[in-house]
Protein backbone atom coordinates (compact mmCIF):
# COMPACT_ATOMS: atom_id res chain seq x y z
CA UNK A 1 0.00 0.00 0.00
CA UNK A 2 1.37 3.40 -1.01
CA UNK A 3 1.89 5.74 1.91
CA UNK A 4 -0.04 8.99 2.03
CA UNK A 5 1.93 12.08 3.04
CA UNK A 6 0.50 14.99 5.02
CA UNK A 7 2.40 18.21 4.32
CA UNK A 8 2.57 21.24 6.63
CA UNK A 9 2.55 23.61 3.67
CA UNK A 10 5.34 25.69 5.21
CA UNK A 11 8.21 26.74 3.00
CA UNK A 12 11.43 24.93 3.84
CA UNK A 13 9.84 22.58 6.37
CA UNK A 14 8.26 20.03 4.05
CA UNK A 15 11.41 19.81 1.93
CA UNK A 16 13.37 18.95 5.09
CA UNK A 17 11.08 16.50 6.86
CA UNK A 18 9.09 15.16 3.92
CA UNK A 19 5.74 15.63 5.65
CA UNK A 20 3.95 13.23 8.00
CA UNK A 21 3.63 9.78 6.40
CA UNK A 22 0.77 7.43 7.11
CA UNK A 23 1.94 4.36 9.00
CA UNK A 24 4.46 6.32 11.07
CA UNK A 25 4.77 7.89 14.53
CA UNK A 26 6.19 11.42 14.59
CA UNK A 27 7.23 13.36 17.69
CA UNK A 28 7.46 17.15 17.57
CA UNK A 29 9.14 18.78 20.57
CA UNK A 30 11.14 21.66 21.98
CA UNK A 31 9.03 24.82 21.58
CA UNK A 32 5.41 25.90 22.19
CA UNK A 33 5.24 26.40 18.41
CA UNK A 34 4.79 22.62 18.30
CA UNK A 35 1.15 23.31 19.11
CA UNK A 36 0.79 25.61 16.11
CA UNK A 37 2.25 22.89 13.89
CA UNK A 38 -0.22 20.34 15.30
CA UNK A 39 -3.11 22.71 14.55
CA UNK A 40 -1.83 23.25 11.00
CA UNK A 41 -1.65 19.47 10.54
CA UNK A 42 -5.18 19.06 11.92
CA UNK A 43 -6.53 21.52 9.34
CA UNK A 44 -4.45 20.41 6.38
CA UNK A 45 -5.29 16.73 6.95
CA UNK A 46 -8.76 17.56 5.66
CA UNK A 47 -7.46 18.85 2.31
CA UNK A 48 -7.56 16.61 -0.77
CA UNK A 49 -4.51 14.43 -1.31
CA UNK A 50 -3.44 16.45 -4.37
CA UNK A 51 -3.00 19.49 -2.08
CA UNK A 52 -0.90 17.61 0.47
CA UNK A 53 -3.78 16.52 2.68
CA UNK A 54 -5.29 13.19 3.65
CA UNK A 55 -8.94 14.03 2.90
CA UNK A 56 -9.66 12.76 6.36
CA UNK A 57 -11.17 13.39 9.76
CA UNK A 58 -8.80 13.99 12.68
CA UNK A 59 -8.62 12.63 16.22
CA UNK A 60 -7.08 15.12 18.67
CA UNK A 61 -6.23 13.70 22.11
CA UNK A 62 -5.58 16.74 24.28
CA UNK A 63 -3.22 15.95 27.15
CA UNK A 64 -2.40 19.56 28.02
CA UNK A 65 -5.71 21.39 27.57
CA UNK A 66 -4.05 22.89 24.50
CA UNK A 67 -6.66 22.78 21.76
CA UNK A 68 -7.43 26.28 20.50
CA UNK A 69 -10.41 26.65 18.13
CA UNK A 70 -9.47 30.27 17.42
CA UNK A 71 -6.07 29.28 16.03
CA UNK A 72 -7.75 26.56 13.98
CA UNK A 73 -10.21 29.13 12.62
CA UNK A 74 -7.41 31.51 11.69
CA UNK A 75 -5.54 28.78 9.81
CA UNK A 76 -8.79 27.93 8.00
CA UNK A 77 -9.14 31.54 6.88
CA UNK A 78 -5.60 31.51 5.46
CA UNK A 79 -6.43 28.34 3.51
CA UNK A 80 -9.87 29.64 2.51
CA UNK A 81 -11.67 26.85 4.35
CA UNK A 82 -14.90 26.98 6.34
CA UNK A 83 -13.82 26.92 10.03
CA UNK A 84 -17.05 25.31 11.21
CA UNK A 85 -16.79 22.44 8.74
CA UNK A 86 -13.14 21.90 9.66
CA UNK A 87 -13.79 21.96 13.41
CA UNK A 88 -16.66 19.52 12.97
CA UNK A 89 -14.18 17.00 11.54
CA UNK A 90 -11.74 17.24 14.46
CA UNK A 91 -12.82 14.82 17.18
CA UNK A 92 -11.40 16.00 20.50
CA UNK A 93 -10.89 13.91 23.62
CA UNK A 94 -9.44 15.68 26.66
CA UNK A 95 -7.45 13.92 29.35
CA UNK A 96 -6.84 15.55 32.74
CA UNK A 97 -4.87 12.73 34.34
CA UNK A 98 -2.29 10.24 33.10
CA UNK A 99 -4.81 7.49 33.79
CA UNK A 100 -7.39 9.12 31.52
CA UNK A 101 -4.79 9.57 28.77
CA UNK A 102 -3.74 5.93 29.11
CA UNK A 103 -7.35 4.75 28.94
CA UNK A 104 -8.06 6.83 25.83
CA UNK A 105 -5.08 5.41 23.97
CA UNK A 106 -5.11 1.81 25.19
CA UNK A 107 -8.85 1.21 25.21
CA UNK A 108 -10.53 3.60 22.79
CA UNK A 109 -8.15 4.91 20.15
CA UNK A 110 -8.20 2.04 17.65
CA UNK A 111 -12.00 1.90 17.63
CA UNK A 112 -12.19 5.70 17.29
CA UNK A 113 -9.89 5.58 14.23
CA UNK A 114 -12.27 3.12 12.60
CA UNK A 115 -15.45 4.90 13.69
CA UNK A 116 -14.34 8.37 12.57
CA UNK A 117 -12.36 7.15 9.54
CA UNK A 118 -9.42 9.26 10.72
CA UNK A 119 -6.05 9.25 9.00
CA UNK A 120 -4.39 11.64 11.47
CA UNK A 121 -4.13 11.23 15.25
CA UNK A 122 -2.66 14.06 17.33
CA UNK A 123 -1.65 13.50 20.95
CA UNK A 124 -0.96 16.88 22.50
CA UNK A 125 1.57 17.44 25.32
CA UNK A 126 2.01 13.70 25.69
CA UNK A 127 4.44 13.63 28.64
CA UNK A 128 3.08 16.34 30.93
CA UNK A 129 0.41 14.31 32.76
CA UNK A 130 2.93 11.59 33.57
CA UNK A 131 4.99 14.12 35.52
CA UNK A 132 2.16 14.73 37.97
CA UNK A 133 3.13 13.93 41.56
CA UNK A 134 -0.17 12.06 41.99
CA UNK A 135 1.10 9.26 39.74
CA UNK A 136 3.97 7.31 41.33
CA UNK A 137 7.27 7.58 39.48
CA UNK A 138 7.64 3.81 39.09
CA UNK A 139 4.12 3.56 37.67
CA UNK A 140 4.69 6.39 35.20
CA UNK A 141 7.97 4.83 34.09
CA UNK A 142 6.25 1.49 33.57
CA UNK A 143 3.18 2.70 31.66
CA UNK A 144 4.59 5.46 29.47
CA UNK A 145 7.02 3.38 27.36
CA UNK A 146 4.19 0.93 26.63
CA UNK A 147 1.94 3.83 25.60
CA UNK A 148 4.64 5.26 23.29
CA UNK A 149 5.25 1.96 21.52
CA UNK A 150 1.51 1.33 21.26
CA UNK A 151 1.14 4.59 19.33
CA UNK A 152 3.88 3.44 16.96
CA UNK A 153 2.18 0.07 16.50
CA UNK A 154 -1.23 1.65 15.93
CA UNK A 155 0.21 3.93 13.24
CA UNK A 156 1.41 0.87 11.37
CA UNK A 157 -1.57 -1.38 11.88
CA UNK A 158 -4.12 1.30 11.01
CA UNK A 159 -1.94 3.06 8.43
CA UNK A 160 -2.51 6.47 10.02
CA UNK A 161 -0.15 9.34 10.74
CA UNK A 162 0.30 9.72 14.50
CA UNK A 163 1.74 13.04 15.70
CA UNK A 164 2.66 13.61 19.35
CA UNK A 165 3.76 16.97 20.71
CA UNK A 166 6.05 17.35 23.70
CA UNK A 167 6.40 20.83 25.17
CA UNK A 168 9.21 22.17 27.39
CA UNK A 169 9.14 20.58 30.85
CA UNK A 170 10.94 20.75 34.15
CA UNK A 171 14.00 18.51 34.16
CA UNK A 172 14.41 15.54 36.44
CA UNK A 173 15.05 11.82 36.43
CA UNK A 174 11.48 10.97 35.54
CA UNK A 175 11.32 13.52 32.71
CA UNK A 176 14.61 12.31 31.19
CA UNK A 177 13.40 8.70 31.24
CA UNK A 178 10.02 9.55 29.69
CA UNK A 179 11.66 11.65 26.97
CA UNK A 180 14.06 8.83 26.11
CA UNK A 181 11.15 6.37 25.90
CA UNK A 182 9.16 8.68 23.63
CA UNK A 183 12.09 9.50 21.35
CA UNK A 184 13.02 5.84 21.11
CA UNK A 185 9.54 4.85 19.94
CA UNK A 186 9.29 7.64 17.35
CA UNK A 187 9.90 6.93 13.67
CA UNK A 188 10.45 10.64 13.02
CA UNK A 189 11.79 13.10 15.58
CA UNK A 190 11.54 16.85 14.94
CA UNK A 191 12.78 19.57 17.29
CA UNK A 192 11.70 23.21 17.08
CA UNK A 193 13.86 25.99 18.46
CA UNK A 194 12.98 29.69 18.55
CA UNK A 195 15.61 32.40 18.79
CA UNK A 196 15.63 36.08 17.85
CA UNK A 197 12.47 35.79 15.78
CA UNK A 198 13.70 32.78 13.82
CA UNK A 199 12.37 29.26 14.03
CA UNK A 200 14.79 26.41 13.44
CA UNK A 201 13.30 23.04 12.55
CA UNK A 202 15.70 20.16 13.22
CA UNK A 203 15.11 16.71 11.75
CA UNK A 204 16.82 14.52 14.35
CA UNK A 205 15.54 11.07 13.44
CA UNK A 206 14.10 9.63 10.26
CA UNK A 207 14.29 6.18 8.64
CA UNK A 208 15.68 7.41 5.33
CA UNK A 209 15.81 11.22 4.95
CA UNK A 210 18.99 13.21 5.48
CA UNK A 211 19.09 14.78 8.94
CA UNK A 212 19.54 18.53 9.17
CA UNK A 213 17.65 21.76 9.83
CA UNK A 214 15.68 24.52 8.18
CA UNK A 215 15.43 28.09 9.43
CA UNK A 216 12.54 30.45 8.83
CA UNK A 217 11.77 34.00 9.96
CA UNK A 218 8.88 32.87 12.11
CA UNK A 219 8.64 35.82 14.53
CA UNK A 220 7.24 33.47 17.19
CA UNK A 221 4.43 32.20 14.99
CA UNK A 222 2.35 35.35 14.88
CA UNK A 223 -0.47 35.73 12.40
CA UNK A 224 1.47 37.86 9.92
CA UNK A 225 4.22 35.26 9.68
CA UNK A 226 1.79 32.38 9.41
CA UNK A 227 0.11 34.15 6.52
CA UNK A 228 3.48 34.65 4.85
CA UNK A 229 4.70 31.06 5.22
CA UNK A 230 1.55 28.93 5.10
CA UNK A 231 0.85 27.99 1.51
CA UNK A 232 -2.68 27.32 0.31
Amino acid sequence: MKRMILSFGIKGVDSLIGGLPSGSFTVLYGSPTCLTFSFIASVRAQLPKEFGGLKSNVIFIDGGNDFNPYTISYICQLLELDPKKVLDKIYISRAFTAYQLTSLIFERLEKAIDDYKAKLVVVSDIIRLFLDKDIPRTEAMDIFPKLSWLLRNISREKQVAVLATHLPIRRGRRAVFLEASLFGAADNLIRLEEKNGFLRVFLEKHPFRKLGFAEINWNHGNGCTLEKFLEA
